[in-house]
């Protein structure tokens, strides 16, 4: 295990990981401090418009000879703006979620009754589950762009991977990965190594661990820095703030932010230790850096292209190992592939399996090696 330590340390392009891991999540960093600067006047201003758009509305109605109950329902919605847009400018924030989920319940309402359109089933579902537990739970502070200008940390890991692609992060660790593995193929030194008075699946767990705890140790700094970036300023936020979903089924299902960032870190485990497993592997069979890493990219380019996998029949997909590699998003349940729909749970399992196989076979193939490396010594 020293050994491994230092052979990481004195090679200088796996320090590539973590600075360039950094860049690519610090560059997301962009697109999310955006969303800290909304512009408090410029909520005010739509939502005087909305109140002011009803109240011309209700008043056409009304010398049109509308139904009367449908103007009665205007009418309540254009009181419920005026609500929301009062406590807006008093910034009572309560007073505004009561008033907004009264206002959208309404718009649900009409919408099923066909009396409106353009507003989206799913968006009201999504903001009315939202809008109730925050009307109904006011010590977990409400955090919208509307309302506040402020992301805490907390809230910013679970919205990392929307702006960052885990695949885009995923191909650069196996690129790092691969000639790392590949360490003693390029220097000529595995034959030696097979012949040191140490057993191969030591060597094996060696390696494994060195580079399993490398990518951690470089996901864990990624955590930290982040974590220093927007802590100070916005604060860490809380461990039960919800985020709302639609499931497979169109059902709304919540996840706290305690939740996402411990299902999270389990996936970045996952995940990490599938490449390790797989691209070893592939590097034992292959004995070389450019087949090892054409191999290995492999595995991982498909999940790129996800409108040509959909295509394939779901029950061929749910042996294949590109479904499964959005853990992130598999946690708000949104698959790209199709009919196939794996929850995260059954991605999990299958990502441990497929790495329990590829490790078998692992030490299977390296104990053969190493048999035949002694015996060719053995006869010279």
């Amino acid at each position: 295990m020293k050994i491994e330590g230092l052979k990481i340390y004195r090679s200088n392009y796996l320090f590539i990981l973590p600075i360039c891991l950094l860049a690519i999540v610090l560059f997301s960093f962009i697109p999310y401090s955006k969303t800290l600067h909304t512009n408090p006047e410029a909520h005010l201003s739509m939502t005087r418009f909305e109140v002011s758009g009803i109240k011309e509305v209700v008043a056409d109605m009304k010398r049109k000879d509308f139904p009367a109950d449908f103007i009665a329902t205007l009418s309540e919605q254009q009181q419920l703006k005026t609500q929301q847009l009062n406590a807006l400018e008093e910034n009572n924030i309560q007073a505004t979620l009561e008033a907004d989920y009264r206002s959208t319940k309404i718009d649900l309402e009409l919408l099923q009754q066909g009396k409106i359109s353009g507003l989206g089933f799913d968006y009201l579902n999504l903001k009315l589950a939202e809008l109730d537990f925050f009307r109904k739970n006011p010590d977990i502070e409400y955090i919208h762009a509307s309302y506040f200008s402020k992301l805490p940390t907390s809230y910013y890991f679970t919205r990392l991977f929307g702006f960052t692609p885990i695949i885009t992060l995923l191909l650069l660790i196996t690129v790092i990965l691969a000639f790392y593995l590949t360490m003693e193929h390029r220097d000529k030194t595995s034959a030696f190594l097979a012949t040191l008075p140490q057993k191969t699946t030591t060597t094996a767990f060696n390696k494994i661990t060195a580079a399993y705890l490398w990518v951690l140790a470089s996901w864990t700094t990624i955590a930290v820095i982040l974590t220093l970036l927007t802590a100070p300023r916005y604060g860490f936020g809380s461990w039960k703030f919800p985020f709302f979903y639609l499931n497979y089924q169109k059902e709304v299902q919540s996840i706290t932010t305690g939740e996402y960032t411990f299902k999270l870190g389990v996936s970045l485990v996952v995940l990490t230790l599938f490449l390790v497993t797989v691209i070893y592997l592939i590097s034992s069979l292959t004995k070389s850096t450019i087949a090892t890493l054409a191999l290995s990219l492999a595995f991982i380019l498909p999940a790129m292209m996800p409108q040509v996998l959909a295509v394939i029949p779901a029950t061929f997909m749910a042996y294949l190992p590109f479904g499964y590699l959005n853990l992130p998003e598999l946690l708000f349940s949104k698959s790209e592939f199709g009919d196939f729909q794996p929850t995260w749970l059954q991605a999990i399992i299958y990502l441990i399996s497929f790495s329990g196989i590829c490790l078998f076979i692992l030490v299977g193939k390296l104990q053969y090696d190493t048999k035949k490396t002694i015996f060719a010594f053995k006869k010279k």
